[in-house]
């Protein structure tokens, strides 16, 4: 089932943007939730005031947290097929 697109509103950072897309709403919230914890953490953590860097930062920040959930991932799936292994033989 394809969603449909629509036109969100979210505020980061104290200014409010309009997202089109076509994911549930709730996901963009939860991700508009993220982006701004991000950005806040980024202002506290590095003192900076600029909004440019403050937003590479926090893109940064993410990019890293996804590539570490993403190397974790296929570590659980190669651990996984250990297991489904290990299982299979114990069953012959």
């Amino acid at each position: 089932m394809m969603n449909i697109t629509q036109k969100y509103k979210v505020t980061l950072m104290g200014q409010s943007y309009t997202i089109i897309s076509d994911e549930l709403e709730q996901d963009i919230l939860e991700a508009a939730k993220l982006v701004e914890k991000a950005m806040r953490e980024a202002t506290v953590q590095s003192a900076v005031s600029d909004n440019n860097k403050i937003t590479l930062l926090a893109a940064l920040n993410l990019a890293l947290r996804a590539a570490q959930v993403e190397r974790k991932m296929f570590e659980n799936i190669g651990h996984q097929s250990k297991l489904i292994d290990l299982i299979a033989e114990v069953n012959f």
